[in-house]
């Protein structure tokens, strides 16, 4: 067996500042930051002013402006309340299998989509950490 360090630059962090719209549907997409695979290991949403509405909101990995729910599906935007924070990704235990599909694949992007009612009023920031898969 070998063992090197890999120098290969890691950014990691990204924060994404979300203001609702109050057109239904497409709230945001995000393309891949690092032009490479990325595992996502932790993901948090602060809704900082929730929406007007009982809006709900879908946030996922998938094609450019398509619904995608596979990190978060159906939240609340509206009822959680003000300046509360959420996981929308967490670490799992050792050895144990991620149970949300948390690979950010190169030509994929992130979309946020809002369901049910408008966003409008909705202020937050979705903070993503990851590692690159090259």
């Amino acid at each position: 067996m070998t063992a090197t360090i890999n120098n290969q630059v890691q950014k990691g962090l990204m924060a994404i500042d979300i203001v609702g719209e109050a057109a239904i549907g497409l709230q945001g997409n995000i393309a891949n930051p690092e032009g490479v695979d990325l595992l996502i290991t932790e993901a948090f949403l602060h809704i900082k002013t929730g929406a007007t509405a009982a809006a709900t909101f879908n946030i996922g990995i998938g094609v450019s402006g398509a619904d995608n729910s596979n990190l978060m599906s159906a939240f609340d935007v509206n009822a959680p309340g003000d300046n509360t924070c959420w996981n929308v990704v967490a670490r799992v235990a050792s050895e144990a299998a991620m149970t949300t599909p948390a690979l950010w694949l190169s030509t994929l992007f992130l979309t946020l989509t809002s369901a049910a009612a408008s966003a409008e009023g909705l202020t937050a920031t979705l903070y993503v950490k990851y590692i690159r898969l090259d």
